[in-house]
């Protein structure tokens, strides 16, 4: 495991405020709270990423050890959220071919110790992750980790996210406010079901208040 040169990267005290809050409500649970939890959501560009990467750096920042992997392989982004390099070294797929271990792939995000795993090099594939290597690939995180936190394609265009939801202890689907479709989030909740996944809850991303945020803060 190397260390990133993202390092520096950290939730704002608002953003952690809120993302601490969204720990304690997926993984606070006792001890039937999940140990690893899929992030995906309907469409494309309404934020499972950005609700991955806040997820986990609130998770590190409460003392857990914690890995992100980013099997979003149709289109990758915990890398260029978190600051990190695609192309430096190993990655998941690297991982997911054969070609490396997981913590080979790891990189240490500091200052809490987060874990994070890119996708890694392109190499041309656009196919779902192997549900075999990718299962391996968790096993391998549940054992060295307390808790993981996983980011996957979105739901309706591509299958990946119902392969690998059997593969978790639960899910958490993110929709944008005022973007995505009822429509859509419920077909995404009904392929969810179908491939016998546990969602925990959906998250509203990207939602505004009418009121200045000093004052929402004593409400």
């Amino acid at each position: 495991m190397s260390p990133a040169p993202g390092a520096a990267v950290m939730l704002s005290p608002r953003a952690g405020e809120v993302f601490g809050e969204l720990w304690s409500s997926v993984f606070g649970g006792g001890p039937g709270s999940p140990g690893s939890v899929l992030v995906c959501s309907a469409g494309v560009g309404e934020g499972a990423t950005t609700v991955a990467c806040g997820l986990a750096l609130a998770g590190a920042a409460a003392g857990s050890r914690v890995a992100l992997a980013d099997l979003n392989v149709r289109r990758p982004g915990v890398g260029g959220a978190l600051r990190l390099s695609e192309t430096d070294g190993d990655g998941v797929r690297a991982v997911l071919a054969g070609r490396a271990e997981p913590s080979e792939a790891a990189r240490r995000l500091g200052p809490h110790g987060l874990d994070v795993l890119p996708v890694g090099p392109a190499d041309g594939a656009q196919r779902a992750p192997d549900a075999e290597r990718a299962g391996a690939l968790l096993d391998d995180l549940r054992r060295r980790y307390e808790r993981v936190v996983v980011d996957a394609a979105p739901v309706n265009p591509h299958p990946d996210a119902g392969l690998l939801a059997g593969l978790v202890d639960g899910v958490v689907l993110v929709a944008r406010c005022g973007r995505t479709p009822r429509e859509a989030l419920g077909r995404a909740r009904r392929r969810l079901d179908a491939a016998g996944a546990r969602v925990l809850g959906v998250v509203l991303n990207g939602r505004t208040y009418p009121l200045p945020a000093a004052l929402y803060d004593r409400l």
